[in-house]
């Protein structure tokens, strides 16, 4: 089995905070690598990667901010991303793909960790910035949005629920429900949080 919680903060001008936590592989069997998907599409245009435009096919495996076709994602560890001719089709096409890759977590972590395999992987954030026309547009949105996770985590209570909390600094007031009743958080310094649950059974 596969399971992973993964949360979104919606923030002014469309951009998305993404939070993806409490990952973890209990197939003892899996080989299979483990990666949050940014988005894969025709190639269309301009690559900027780092904030510098690319124009030969290939593979970045470090990129910190990444804008396609009009979307853009920014965050702290590195992006992967694959631009090049997919020959699976018929008619060859340029292809576009964008992810993150969650490294396993092991009492002694590596700088050599792999992304495969059973048991918990690395959590992620990273911010979206749908419907910018141009990498400009996306520069700019980026300077004014800067959310710092304080949370990113997942806890059990002796009664068997399972609280995911994301908490991120930002000024804006939140509410969240469950189970029919609304929660709404008015946290100091302007944090912002996201909660969800598994009952028990």
């Amino acid at each position: 089995m596969f399971s992973f919680h993964k949360a979104w903060l919606f923030f002014p001008d469309n951009v998305q905070h993404v939070l993806v936590s409490n990952i973890e592989q209990t197939n003892a069997n899996s080989t299979s690598p483990v990666y949050s998907v940014l988005g894969q599409r025709l190639h269309s245009g301009d690559v900027y990667l780092n904030g510098s435009p690319i124009s030969e096919n290939g593979n970045q495996a470090e990129a910190k901010s990444l804008w396609h076709a009009g979307t853009a994602w920014r965050r702290g560890p590195a992006i992967g991303a694959s631009y090049g001719t997919s020959k699976v089709v018929a008619t060859p096409k340029n292809m576009f793909a964008a992810w993150i890759p969650h490294k396993t977590l092991t009492l002694n972590p590596s700088l050599n960790a792999t992304n495969s395999g059973p048991g918990k992987h690395t959590p992620v954030e990273y911010s979206v910035f749908p419907s910018t026309a141009r990498y400009e547009e996306f520069e700019d949105k980026a300077s004014r949005l800067h959310p710092r996770t304080v949370l990113n985590t997942e806890t059990e209570d002796g009664g068997g629920t399972l609280w995911a909390l994301s908490i991120v600094k930002r000024t804006v007031t939140c509410s969240s429900g469950s189970g029919g009743s609304d929660l709404t958080l008015e946290l100091p310094d302007g944090e912002m949080l996201s909660q969800s649950f598994r009952a028990p059974g």
